[in-house]
């Protein structure tokens, strides 16, 4: 079994992380007469990829672009690794506490963290701006979705405004085109 100094830099190694499972989707528009809906030879569009994850006990997804598909394997690959790291670590732990004793697992574990970069308070203020981050993106999304929708209101807004524009206009033309047949 690994010991404690090389799980922790390996996990400290890592790299960047995406929970989760990335998965090709294909899907079918329903539209008449498309390659989709084929009576004989159906063929779904695709494939396109989702990342499919649970945050907060909610779960997921999200589409991935063609161009970021490897990244993305790369992350999740990552996120798995750093699982099972953490596994190992609480294992190696609970052996070195069997065979050393706490104090002497403590030890140690304070003696490798003093070699890497950062203390617990560095951490701690680690964690906090990520949160004020994650909570800052969730409103930028709130405020997004309120802007969208206004949007969507007022051009449905204008399309009705048009059509009635389009159709008094036609209504003139062809009012038009009688007078001048009765002439």
């Amino acid at each position: 079994m690994p010991d404690l100094d090389s799980i922790l830099n390996e996990i400290k190694n890592i790299g960047p992380c995406l929970p989760g499972s990335l998965d090709p989707y294909y899907s079918v528009c329903g539209k008449p007469g498309c390659r989709c809906v084929d009576k004989d030879n159906p063929r779904k569009h695709g494939p396109y990829f989702r990342l499919s994850f649970s945050f907060v006990k909610k779960n997921s997804t999200m589409f991935v672009r063609k161009q970021d598909v490897d990244a993305v394997k790369t992350m999740v690959a990552n996120y798995k690794r750093l699982r099972a790291l953490t596994l190992e670590l609480g294992m190696a732990a609970l052996d070195s506490v069997k065979r050393h004793g706490v104090a002497a697992t403590l030890e140690q574990f304070r003696g490798s963290r003093s070699d890497s970069e950062g203390s617990q308070g560095s951490w701690k203020d680690k964690c906090r701006r990520r949160s004020r981050q994650i909570r800052a993106a969730e409103v930028k999304i709130r405020d997004l979705t309120k802007s969208r929708d206004k949007w969507r209101q007022e051009c449905l807004k204008l399309r009705k405004i048009a059509k009635a524009a389009e159709k008094t206009h036609s209504d003139q033309g062809s009012r038009n085109d009688e007078t001048r047949k009765k002439k």
